[in-house]
C-alpha cells in the first residue's frame, strides 16, 4: 500500500517511559514497511543508547531526537499501586512540571513537522500531539494501556487498595493535566481513561500476557518483538542448553551466575553493559556475549530461558515452546511473573520466602515436564503467529490512518 498523496506524510515515533532496547527494536520493522510506503519516519527516544540499531537497521538518515523526560519524584521507592500514580510520578507531579513536560514534546513534533505519532508508554507525547491536532496511536504491552474504566484499576499484585485511595490518586492525576490541556485550549477530561483518546491502541500482547485481567472489548495485536536482530550463536556441547537475558542491576545477580556456573548445563548470556572480559575469567563455565542475540536461532536450540520478565522475551520464548525461570526486576516485570506462574507458564526464584537456592531452582526446572507442557499447549494455541506479518498489520493500520 502506498499513500496516493505527494506530500509525504511523517511519522514519529515515540518512547517516553521504560527501558531497554525492546522500545527501539519493535519500532524498527514498522518502520521499514512504512519507509517502503512512502512515509517519512522519524524517533523521538527516552534512551538513545541502542539509537545504533536503528541507522544499521536502514534509517541512516532519518531524524533520531532525545526524548523530553522528567525526573521521577518517588524519592523514597514508595510502591505504585495503579497507572495513575506511575504518571504522577513520572512527569506529572504537579501542574507546571506537567506543562513543562508537555510543552517540550510539542516543541520537538513540531521541529519534525509531524503528522502523526505512534506513542510506546509515551503519555505526554499523547497530550502533546492532541494539542496540536496530530493523529496519535499507542503501541504497547498491556501495562502501558489500562483498561478504559471509570477508576483505573490497581496491579494485580496490591489486592486490598482502598477505593477512596484509587479515587484519590486519578483525581489528583486529572487535576493535574487539566491545567496543561486548558492551557492549550483543550477540553477538560473527567477521568484518566480519557487521556488515551487515540486513533488505534495497538495492544501488543496476549490474553495470557495482558497485565490486565478485567479488560472489555479491546482488540489484541499479538507480542511485538524483533527476533531476527543480533548476533548469532551456537552452543556447542550436548549438555541442557540455557540461554540468559538479564540485566546486571538485578538483585542477587553474581549468586546466579555463581549457581549457573556450578550446574552442569551449557549457558549463554547477554547481560547488557557487563564487562564480558572480568566475567569470563570470574565465571569459566559460563559464555558471555557482549552482543544482543538473535533470538530465533538461539531459541531453537535451549531447553530452557532465564530473564527478567521483559515482555518481548516472555512472548519469544513462549511462541518457540521453551520453559521459562523469571527474575522480574521492576513492577511491570513483577506483575507478568505473577500472572504467568499462575498459569503455569513459568517459574520464578523468589517466592515469600526471601531466602533463594538458585542451584536448586535450577535442578528443578532442568528437570520439569509440568510448565514444559503447558508452554507448549501455549505454543500450539499460538502456532503460526509471526511478528513480522504484525508489524505489517500495524503499519498498514497507519498508512489507513494517515490517509484519512
Amino acid at each position: 500500500m502506498k499513500l496516493e498523496n505527494h506530500n509525504m506524510k511523517h511519522l514519529v515515533f515515540c518512547w517516553e517511559y521504560g527501558a531497554g532496547y525492546g522500545h527501539i527494536a519493535g519500532f524498527i520493522p514498522i518502520a521499514k514497511y512504512l519507509k517502503s510506503a512512502g512515509v517519512k519516519v522519524s524517533w523521538i527516544l527516552k534512551h538513545l543508547d541502542h539509537a545504533h540499531l536503528i541507522r544499521e537497521n536502514g534509517f541512516e538518515d532519518e531524524w533520531i531526537l532525545q526524548a523530553p523526560i522528567a525526573k521521577n519524584t518517588n524519592a523514597t521507592k514508595q510502591q505504585t499501586v495503579n497507572y495513575s500514580q506511575i504518571m504522577t510520578f513520572l512527569g506529572f507531579s504537579n501542574e507546571q512540571a506537567c506543562l513543562n513536560l508537555v510543552s517540550s514534546w510539542r516543541d520537538s513534533l513540531q521541529l519534525l513537522n509531524a503528522d502523526m505519532i505512534v506513542a510506546d508508554h509515551a503519555p505526554a507525547a499523547i497530550i502533546a500531539s492532541q494539542t496540536l491536532n496530530i493523529k496519535r496511536c499507542m503501541i504497547g504491552t498491556g501495562f502501558f494501556s489500562p483498561p478504559r474504566v471509570d477508576k483505573t484499576p490497581a496491579f494485580s499484585l496490591f489486592n486490598n487498595v482502598p477505593e477512596n485511595k484509587i479515587a484519590e490518586l486519578d483525581n489528583y492525576l486529572v487535576k493535574v493535566a487539566n491545567y496543561t490541556l486548558t492551557h492549550f485550549k483543550q477540553q477538560p477530561i473527567t477521568k484518566v481513561a480519557e487521556l488515551f483518546s487515540v486513533e488505534e491502541d495497538f495492544l501488543c500482547t496476549f490474553p495470557e500476557l495482558d497485565h490486565y485481567t478485567n479488560r472489555k472489548n479491546q482488540e489484541y495485536w499479538g507480542a511485538r518483538f524483533s527476533s531476527s536482530m543480533g548476533k548469532k550463536i551456537d552452543f556447542t556441547s550436548d549438555k541442557f542448553k540455557i540461554f540468559v537475558y538479564i540485566h546486571s542491576n538485578m538483585r542477587d545477580f553474581e549468586q546466579l551466575l555463581t549457581a549457573l556456573n556450578n550446574i552442569e548445563a551449557e549457558t549463554i548470556l547477554h547481560v547488557p553493559k557487563l564487562n564480558v572480559e572480568r566475567a569470563s575469567l570470574q565465571f569459566t563455565n559460563l559464555t558471555f556475549s557482549p552482543e544482543p542475540i538473535e533470538m530465533d536461532h538461539v531459541l531453537n536450540q535451549v531447553d530452557l530461558a532465564i530473564c527478567n520478565a521483559g515482555h518481548g522475551t516472555v512472548a519469544a520464548v513462549l511462541l518457540a515452546g521453551k520453559r521459562l525461570l523469571l527474575v522480574p526486576n521492576q513492577l511491570e516485570q513483577r506483575i507478568l511473573t505473577q500472572r504467568l506462574i499462575q498459569q503455569g507458564l513459568a517459574a520464578t526464584f523468589y517466592s515469600s520466602n526471601r531466602q533463594v537456592d538458585f542451584e536448586t531452582t535450577l535442578k528443578q526446572m532442568m528437570l520439569d515436564s509440568k510448565i514444559q507442557a503447558n508452554v507448549q499447549n501455549f505454543q500450539n494455541l499460538y502456532w503460526g503467529y509471526d511478528s513480522k506479518d504484525q508489524a505489517k498489520a500495524i503499519a498498514d493500520c497507519c498508512l489507513d490512518i494517515l490517509a484519512e
